[in-house]
């Protein structure tokens, strides 16, 4: 596990992010002192789940957000 400063990795970004897509973590360190990480992702990880389905099955109840906000205002107005 390779560890840089913040200088180092902001003047090898690109470096870094090209040992992270080939599989090597990289610590990144402040006044020599660990604060952050820079690793690869999981080849499987997927960053938001597929919800399309869930939607789909939704069933819309009651008044819609346009319906109620209208009839808010309208009461405000007398």
């Amino acid at each position: 596990m390779k560890s840089l400063s913040v200088k180092q990795v902001r003047d090898q970004l690109r470096q870094v992010l090209d040992a992270a897509e080939s599989g090597q973590t990289t610590i990144i360190t402040r006044r020599g002192k660990p604060v952050a990480v820079i690793s690869p992702t999981a080849a499987d990880s997927v960053p938001f789940p597929d919800l399309s389905a869930f939607r789909a099955n939704l069933k819309p109840r009651g008044q819609t957000l346009s319906q109620t906000l209208l009839k808010l205002r309208r009461e405000e107005r007398g």
